[in-house]
Order: structure tokens, then C-alpha cells, then sequence
């Protein structure tokens, strides 16, 4: 049976910095305590949440602009009712 990656091993395979993930998780004052298995999981989750807005912001700005901006994060928020929990607070 193979032996399972370190916890280091899993960090190394994150872009975002568990450290500032941490961080956020504990802004919160229904969280006391957070194991490195849920911080993991938690960071990832953000890293897949951050590529699947880009990508989409990616797809409507295609031979339109050279970058994506905070317009088109918008855009994507308004268009797709999964994401209505982003309007008001966080964008648009």
C-alpha cells in the first residue's frame, strides 16, 4: 500500500497560501478550531472556485480585450444565476 502524501507534499500542490486561508477561516466566529485536512480542502475549493470565474470571465472577453477586469468578473456574476451570492457583497 502506498504511503499518502505528506501534508507538505498536499501544501506544495496549492497556489494560495494556506497561512492567508487560515487566516480568513478564523475571521469568522463560528470557528474555533481548523484541522489541516479541512484547511486543505477549503484552499483548494477557493483555487477551483477562482478558475472556474476566470475561465468564465475568460470565454466573454475572447478577442475582445487583452486581459480580464473586474467588469468582466461582474458580467459573469450577473449572468449566471449560480453565483447570485457573489452580487451585492462581494462584486457588482
Amino acid at each position: 500500500m502506498a504511503a499518502s502524501p505528506s501534508g507538505n507534499a498536499k501544501n506544495r500542490e496549492l497556489s494560495l497560501p494556506t497561512s492567508r486561508i487560515r487566516t480568513i477561516m478564523k475571521s469568522s466566529p463560528n470557528v474555533e478550531n481548523i484541522g489541516q485536512d479541512s484547511l486543505l480542502l477549503v484552499t483548494k475549493a477557493t483555487e477551483l472556485f477562482i478558475q472556474h470565474l476566470s475561465r468564465q470571465a475568460l470565454k466573454q472577453v475572447e478577442g475582445k480585450a487583452e486581459h480580464i477586469d473586474y467588469k468582466h468578473l461582474a458580467e459573469v456574476v450577473q449572468t449566471n444565476k449560480k453565483l447570485d451570492f457573489l452580487k451585492g457583497k462581494y462584486l457588482c
